[in-house]
């Protein structure tokens, strides 16, 4: 049995769609940084971690995680501070969503929200 497919209602009671963008990357940081997707393999984040720790002798590597990955990105600190130091901190991280009404009479327009995440600092 199928169910039928819900659209987001905006505060005014229209229908629309959602189109969640990437956040932007910082490249401000000196640091090498990985960032942890859901379809990131745990293992394969592990071995990018250590070759990159490997590569920048003695600079920390900066891994981050945001939203449903915060969970993968702990477990992988709890795996690397049993070798590395791991600094944990959290962070809020502005996206932009793009809103596009069904009504063809309105226009699209772009929406603010912050998404939680948390960023290992890894050294030696």
């Amino acid at each position: 049995m199928s169910h039928p497919v819900k659209r987001p209602r905006l505060a005014d009671g229209s229908n629309a769609s959602i189109v969640k963008q990437a956040p932007i990357k910082d490249t401000s940081s000196p640091y090498t940084q990985i960032y942890i997707s859901k379809k990131t393999p745990f293992v394969s984040a592990l071995n990018r971690i250590t070759k990159a720790l490997k590569k920048t002798e003695n600079k920390p590597v900066e891994v981050i995680g945001m939203g449903i990955t915060i969970e993968k990105t702990l477990s992988l600190a709890l795996w690397l501070k049993r070798k590395y130091h791991v600094q944990i901190l959290t962070t809020s991280v502005e996206c932009h969503d793009e809103i596009i009404p069904h009504d063809e009479d309105l226009k699209n327009f772009a929406q603010s929200r912050l998404s939680s995440g948390i960023k290992l600092v890894v050294f030696t």
